[in-house]
């Protein structure tokens, strides 16, 4: 698993990893998944984090829904060729407005 450079321009971090056939279903990628993405989320200047996956890699695709990416379409890679572009946007809590008394 690993994450791309600093956020690029438009804030967006990347983040890779690969699922192997023997390890499918046994809960591991979506937990380090899960760990990746919340460290990223905790990096100053993150507002989005982006990844593309291979068309026919579903279980990888259920691993970023896990992690609440949404797809968002498909784009040209050099070296895979067409993969579908997943993004989550970072979540912001905002609290609610103080009541004056």
């Amino acid at each position: 698993m690993g994450v791309s450079r600093s956020p690029d321009d438009t804030r967006a971090v990347g983040l890779a990893f690969s699922v192997y056939d023997d390890q499918e279903n046994n809960g591991k990628t979506k937990k380090g998944a899960k760990a990746v993405v919340d460290w990223i989320l905790a990096q100053v200047g993150v507002k989005l984090r982006r990844m593309t996956i291979h068309l026919r890699s579903f279980s990888t695709v259920r691993v970023a829904q896990h992690v609440k990416f949404e797809l968002k379409g498909t784009v040209q890679d050099n070296v895979m060729g067409e993969v579908h572009l997943f993004e989550a946007k970072k979540r912001v809590i905002i609290p609610p407005p103080s009541i004056s008394v």
